[in-house]
């Protein structure tokens, strides 16, 4: 498959480096996105439509894939994958709903950044274990430990605590600026908070309708 041929292609690695290299990675673009999709939304003058951000996302790492298939297996056998793909139906409705809620998912990302400080959106975004915990149990049927349940209910405590001792965190007044949205600049605490657990509940249960698929 296209997948395997790319992977193919990266040079060998011990699996210990490797998965300290990915958590590094995976650490630094977290912490670049936040601070930067946070940034971006608190800057005066109009806003950018978040919807609009998830769709340049969307065509950027479609074009990003394409590429990668093209230089790893060539067009003819992307062509052919492409074939292969459109010619299975219930293969792509499967991930209809896995999609639809990473649709849903991006878009309450950008209402979380615009109401909710980075620290908040940092720590909160680790409910997504809890979460695809649950899924796991309740749609998969998997059995979770007394070590994942204890760790999971560890990690569910310290949220909370972190919550209830998050300061207050104000944006600067946009009303000055001739904002196009006619907002006044204040944040919506408990709706950035909706939107957060939202997304993080619509991630765990896209990752069980994939593990179904």
């Amino acid at each position: 498959m296209l997948r395997l041929s790319l992977y193919s292609r990266l040079p060998l690695m011990d699996s210990r480096h490797a998965g300290r290299c990915c958590l590094a990675v995976i650490v630094v673009q977290n912490a670049t996105l936040i601070v930067a999709a946070c940034y971006s939304r608190a800057l005066p003058g109009p806003r950018y439509l978040g919807s609009v951000a998830v769709l340049l996302t969307e065509v950027l790492k479609a074009l990003a894939v394409v590429a990668c298939g093209v230089y790893s297996s060539g067009s003819a056998a992307l062509q052919a994958e492409l074939r292969t793909v459109c010619a299975r139906p219930p293969f792509v409705a499967a991930f209809a709903l896995p999609a639809a809620c990473y649709c849903l998912h991006n878009n309450l990302w950008y209402v979380a950044v615009t109401h909710l400080d980075p620290v908040t959106v940092a720590v909160g975004t680790q409910t997504k274990v809890v979460f695809a915990a649950l899924f796991a149990v309740r749609l998969l049927g998997k059995r979770l430990g007394k070590v994942r349940w204890a760790a999971i209910s560890l990690l569910s405590a310290g949220l909370m605590l972190v919550e209830s001792s998050a300061p207050s965190w104000q944006r600067p007044s946009r009303a000055a600026s001739g904002a196009a949205d006619g907002a006044d600049g204040g944040v919506d605490r408990a709706r950035g908070l909706l939107a957060l657990f939202s997304l993080c509940a619509l991630s765990g249960l896209a990752g069980a309708g994939l593990d179904t698929s």
